[in-house]
């Protein structure tokens, strides 16, 4: 990191940028690919790493979506009902995992 002595020389030499070798990636936006293994959850680009809230938060708003459109009339509401009873019965396999998940948590903490 330079100080603000090195900043003032730089400027007075009329330099407009930072020597590369002078910049350390913790600094620059190529950062998260070096995260240590315990905020790799929070990468952005990264979905499979979502934290449990974020996921469940993105999973909520769109619910709150399918609701508004079910509510909007008898038609809508039967059919986003089916498509839910489908995606219910499509998604059974991964409560099995999720529940092994919780328990194995649990007995670890």
């Amino acid at each position: 990191m330079l100080c603000s002595h090195v900043l003032r020389v730089m400027e007075i030499l009329h330099m407009e940028e930072i020597p590369a070798k002078h910049i350390l990636k913790r600094w620059t936006k190529d950062a998260r690919d070096i995260l240590p293994k315990d905020l790799v959850q929070y990468q952005r680009d990264n979905s499979v790493n979502m934290s449990l809230t974020c996921r469940h938060s993105t999973l909520y708003l769109r619910a709150m979506e399918v609701v508004r459109l079910g509510d909007s009339s008898a038609e809508a509401f039967d059919h986003i009902l089916d498509g839910l009873e489908a995606l219910l019965v499509s998604g059974a396999p991964f409560r099995k995992r999720r529940m092994v998940w919780v328990l194995w948590t649990a007995w670890v903490n």
